[in-house]
């Protein structure tokens, strides 16, 4: 039982070691902002204000997915941990939540640390740990579902991700 116990408070701590990580990196554009062309008759000084003023509109809508995919992992993990019989085992479905959890961890810790050298390969890290951590909530949040219930999320799950491929296939 108190294995168990301190087994939540690891993996919630672990949860929340990852999100702060997250929001302290300095998050990766998906490509280089762009200044709007201007007339030759702007002095410098507002052409740096457009460029600041775009730079900022474009951190804003990053931080927007980072900020939910963050409530949505933490509320999820909350619901499996109440949801969990004190002094049982764990079912296997919250050690895969763990797992996930690991590898978005290990994804989004690598894409900080190599983002400087290589920004290609630490966007595609960023998204796989966003794939992880996506995958984690809804491992998290069916734990207590009905069978019937989890059928119905995991369909879901399925119909995302394959909307996602199609999308970034064409």
């Amino acid at each position: 039982m108190e294995i168990a116990h301190r087994f939540k408070n690891f993996v919630a701590s672990i949860v929340n070691l990852m999100l702060q990580l997250w929001f302290t990196s300095d998050p990766l554009p998906a490509t280089p902002p762009q200044s709007p062309p201007s007339p030759p008759a702007l002095d410098l000084e507002a052409q740096a204000a457009t460029v600041v003023v775009a730079q900022e509109d474009q951190r804003r809508s990053l931080n927007w997915p980072k900020t939910v995919i963050a409530f949505c992992l933490s509320s999820g993990l909350e619901i499996a941990l109440q949801s969990l019989p004190n002094g049982s085992e764990l079912p296997l479905t919250f050690n895969l939540m763990c797992l996930a959890i690991l590898f978005a961890f290990a994804s989004l810790v690598v894409a900080v640390f190599i983002g400087s050298k290589f920004p290609v390969p630490a966007r595609v890290l960023e998204l796989v740990g966003v794939f992880f951590a996506a995958t984690a909530f809804f491992l998290a949040i069916t734990i207590p579902f009905p069978l019937r219930h989890k059928c119905i999320a995991w369909a879901v799950y399925a119909i995302c991700l394959l909307a996602i491929m199609i999308c970034n296939r064409f």
